[in-house]
């Protein structure tokens, strides 16, 4: 596939920065699990990159396994969201008072980056990029 190359790139430019900041301030708040994590997230991605820009194929079960594990934890987190929400009736928590719309939304992109980004990206290599072609019947 001769997009591939082009396609990586830009998914290192859309998703590297997100990561090395998260990387950054979990290490700095000594977030330890968010910080192992994040790390696990560099790897996986420095390993992919270097498989796709040396033409080497992927096997298409790792791929499919990684892309259902990011959507699960995705799922999950929007669906705590949702819940919260209608649990609460809004972005706050109306008993307390504490909290903020905009911080819950930024709460929401930030996961949208650190989960649904990977989650589509190993969906795509899954179907595109994988030692078998998928075959329509």
């Amino acid at each position: 596939m001769k997009l591939s190359k082009p396609i990586t790139v830009g998914y290192l430019v859309i998703y590297g920065p997100p990561l090395a900041f998260y990387l950054f301030v979990s290490a700095w708040n000594a977030q330890w699990r968010f910080f192992v994590t994040t790390c696990f997230f560099t790897i996986l991605t420095i390993a992919l990159a270097r498989k796709i820009f040396r033409q080497e194929k992927i096997s298409r079960l790792i791929t499919t396994v990684a892309a259902c594990v990011f959507w699960t934890v995705y799922g999950l987190s929007l669906s705590n969201r949702i819940v919260f929400m209608i649990h609460e009736g809004g972005m706050e928590s109306r008993t307390t008072g504490y909290g903020s719309p905009m911080a819950f939304l930024l709460g929401m992109i930030a996961e949208f980056f650190m989960l649904g980004l990977p989650a589509i990206a190993f969906t795509l290599l899954a179907a595109f990029y994988s030692k078998q072609p998928p075959t329509l019947r």
